[in-house]
């Protein structure tokens, strides 16, 4: 049957981190249809983290993510930059084969995000604070 969109297939790009357990609502709308559900996303009783280590896992990634959004439409001259945080992204959400990590950030990998932050404002891509 013929559909709205004709995209059926969707390639599976980068994804976001995973969130922190909790109790979320999943919302899908297809074919002018929206089904609506509350799901209880639990961590890994095999894994020695709190919800905190999660939640703080999961801002950092943001906080990432944020900023090479931040880098799209920057030159060429924020590419070592836009390279440095997809290295730490990848390091701790994983990609291609690598697999990621549960845990929250290391002190190095938080050294780094505010040394690349440091850069940032310092090249007035991004505002202090």
């Amino acid at each position: 049957a013929a559909h709205d969109d004709p995209e059926v297939a969707r390639p599976i790009a980068e994804r976001g981190p995973l969130v922190s357990p909790g109790v979320y609502t999943v919302e899908l709308v297809a074919r002018g249809e929206t089904s609506r559900q509350r799901i209880d996303v639990r961590g890994d009783p095999d894994l020695p983290l709190t919800v905190e280590d999660y939640r703080e896992r999961e801002a950092f990634l943001l906080e990432v993510l944020d900023l090479r959004r931040s880098l799209e439409n920057s030159g060429e001259e924020a590419a070592p930059l836009r390279r440095q945080l997809n290295q730490l992204y990848g390091a701790i959400n994983g990609g291609g084969v690598r697999q990621g990590s549960l845990y929250p950030p290391t002190g190095t990998q938080r050294q780094t995000l505010e040394r690349i932050k440091t850069r940032l404002r310092a090249q007035g891509i991004v505002a202090g604070g």
